[in-house]
């Protein structure tokens, strides 16, 4: 495996690039980027280069792990893993599909302890290409592995760099919502504007019909609660030390600051 100080120097580039960016933007200005995988590439990076220019607000976006399960499941996100789990490759290499490690640091949690074996199952495809399909279980457990190792390297961040960084956690239902939205810029000390609520009162989801397309029919929400839990509890016997999921409860309610 390797750490994000390993590649700190390919990433500096970045770093300048914001720096010149900012103080082109004025002390009025507001610098955002939507970076999914920030606390996975470039966190160290904001650390040591940004904190001292500007003052940095880090959004974590919060939401029921099952449906987050669903979600990604639906988008197609590690199906081809048992092809991945059936060879003998390295943790660190990359599945056939691309996805567990598209960052500079591997995926820790990516094999789920006590796996069933995988099995082959070939589906012809239109076109007559054929691919690994896993089983709907198996690639809910690969997410689940890939979401516990991406919180515990947020909680991580959150210890190491509470001292330049302001985090701030939303959940994608508040989002949806006038009052959350309202509550989130004022966290973020931005000032809404007539668009923002029109945007807030015409929701949009851009990948509805990709789901809609790639989603099997095993995939219920039934299932991914089921593989969520199933995979909390083989990593409790197996005596795997897992970082606090609040957000397991669907009753999810974030304490106001």
């Amino acid at each position: 495996t390797h750490t994000l100080a390993e590649t700190f120097e390919p990433k500096a580039g970045k770093g300048f690039a914001l720096r010149r960016a900012i103080g082109e933007l004025g002390t009025d200005g507001v610098y955002i980027e939507t970076s999914h995988m920030f606390v996975k590439t470039w966190m160290d990076v904001a650390y040591e280069m940004l904190a001292g220019v500007a003052d940095i607000h880090v959004v974590i976006l919060r939401r029921y792990v099952p449906e987050m399960l669903m979600s990604r499941a639906s988008l197609g996100h590690m199906r081809g893993g048992v092809a991945y789990l059936a060879s003998e490759q390295k943790d660190d290499v990359s599945p056939p599909n691309g996805w567990i490690n598209t960052a500079f640091a591997p995926c820790t949690m990516a094999r789920p302890p006590r796996l069933l074996q995988p099995v082959k199952n070939d589906r012809v495809q239109s076109g007559g290409a054929q691919e690994w399909h896993d089983s709907v279980e198996i690639q809910l457990q690969l997410l689940m592995g890939y979401h516990v190792d991406v919180e515990a390297r947020v909680q991580h961040m959150i210890k190491t760099y509470a001292s330049r960084f302001t985090f701030v956690e939303t959940t994608l239902k508040d989002l949806n919502t006038p009052e959350g939205v309202g509550k989130l810029f004022s966290a973020l000390k931005l000032r809404p504007t007539p668009s923002t609520w029109r945007t807030v009162a015409e929701p949009c989801n851009l990948r509805l019909e990709e789901k809609e397309v790639k989603r099997c029919d095993e995939l219920t929400m039934s299932k991914c609660e089921q593989a969520a839990q199933s995979y909390l509890n083989s990593c409790a016997i197996e005596g795997i030390d897992l970082p606090p999921l609040p957000h397991m409860d669907p009753r999810l309610k974030l304490p106001s600051k």
